[in-house]
């Protein structure tokens, strides 16, 4: 009966274990189709974007330019700094054809910087009905500002009125401003008296920034020479050597006059760049020298030309940042685009739209796009607020997933 007993615990020893490895093969199982099945995901809050399209070019600019010339050998001087505005028919330099020392020639033109900023002040004095009033006018009416700030302690404005009361009086005691002009011309006159040989008072034509030094193309790049312009023409001018006037017959070179109000740019780039460029498209070229970082150009004429492309851009802005270079090779942004930024990875496509997953109160909900821009790994697609349905800036998107579909209830959690 002992050896029976022993006997049956043994055979029920066997199932136990068979048991427990059951067990764990189907605890196994299901965690692995749980881990298999269940949905997981990873977000992004969508925020604004911007991508620009950029393309490598070369450009030549193409000015209005005066070139200032004497039949006068000798030496210019300059009545106006670099880089100064003047107006037609405006005396800008003298022509000397006697021997003059630099001491000299500085001296005439800071008088002449000085008389021609007096000349202004006068000019806008006049011009200013708020000036007309008698001086004794304004006297009376600054000394009843100086006792109206008094009383109210503000001491400082009391200060610069009781300065400005000042300067009227010395007018009144005769300097004055066109008193002074007299007086800056006649030192001028005293210089020049100085200088032997003739003197020739050169007038400009046209009205632009004055420079004192020409860079030798501008008689070979004009509006008329580069006129459809092909690529061409655009290499031959792109190698071009620039004109010594000084080894030329003719005139005496010292200057010219720019117009800064509209330049022409020629831009060479490839066929396939200029694809999608039509004339009227406002285009930019990179500068870290303006604000912004760009300057906005407008298309006017292309010229297709084999398997390169020559465009003619119109330029109004920031033309003194671009004239520092006659040529230049530069970064030309064909296009911009501003909407929401997204991962690509986040985007879905069927055979007739292109969607993403957001959540939304915890939902998980289809919303379809339109894609501007692809760019690395983010696409620019167009911003819509007016509509729910759409994608909307701070949505939450979903960029990687498994086992997740539309309608699906998950955890908000950003």
């Amino acid at each position: 009966m002992e050896e029976y007993s022993n006997k049956q615990r043994k055979h029920s020893g066997i199932p136990t274990i068979y048991k427990v490895g059951l067990f764990l093969i189907v605890l196994i199982f299901a965690i692995g189709m749980y881990v298999y099945f269940h949905p997981s995901f990873s977000t992004q809050v969508i925020y604004h974007g911007e991508e620009e399209v950029v393309v490598q070019a070369k450009g030549i600019m193409v000015w209005d330019e005066e070139l200032l010339s004497s039949t006068t050998k000798g030496m210019a001087v300059m009545n106006y700094s670099d880089g100064s505005r003047v107006t037609a028919r405006t005396h800008v330099a003298s022509v000397y054809s006697g021997e003059i020392d630099e001491g000299k020639s500085q001296s005439i033109k800071n008088l002449s910087e000085k008389i021609n900023t007096l000349e202004t002040s006068i000019k806008n004095r006049n011009q200013d009905s708020r000036e007309q009033e008698s001086s004794g006018a304004v006297l009376l009416k600054k000394m009843s500002r100086v006792a109206y700030h008094s009383q109210n302690g503000d001491f400082q404005a009391a200060f610069k009125e009781c300065s400005e009361i000042e300067g009227l009086a010395l007018g009144e005691n005769g300097a004055t401003p066109e008193k002074e002009l007299e007086k800056l011309k006649r030192q001028r006159d005293d210089v020049e008296r100085t200088i032997t040989g003739q003197k020739d008072a050169f007038y400009s034509q046209t009205s632009g920034m004055i420079y004192s030094k020409a860079d030798g193309f501008e008689t070979t790049i004009t509006r008329q020479t580069v006129e459809g312009a092909d690529s061409k023409l655009f290499d031959s001018l792109w190698g071009a050597k620039p004109v010594d006037y000084s080894k030329t017959e003719g005139n005496y070179v010292f200057g010219k006059i720019v117009n800064n109000y509209e330049a022409l740019m020629l831009v060479k780039i490839s066929k396939k760049e200029a694809a999608d460029i039509e004339t009227g498209d406002v285009l930019y070229i990179k500068s870290p020298d303006v604000s912004g970082g760009k300057i906005a150009c407008t298309v006017s004429v292309i010229n297709l030309d084999g398997r390169e492309a020559v465009l003619t851009l119109k330029v109004s802005k920031h033309l003194d940042t671009l004239y520092a270079e006659r040529k230049a090779e530069f970064e030309l942004i064909k296009k911009s685009y501003s909407g929401l930024r997204i991962p690509k990875e986040a985007i879905h496509e069927n055979e007739s739209e292109k969607y993403v997953f957001v959540i939304k109160d915890s939902v998980v909900k289809k919303k379809a796009v339109e894609i501007l821009c692809e760019k690395n790994e983010f696409v620019i697609v167009k911003e819509d607020n007016q509509n729910s349905q759409n994608v909307l800036l701070y949505d939450l998107v979903i960029t990687k997933s498994k086992n997740l579909a539309e309608g699906m209830i998950v955890a908000d959690s950003r």
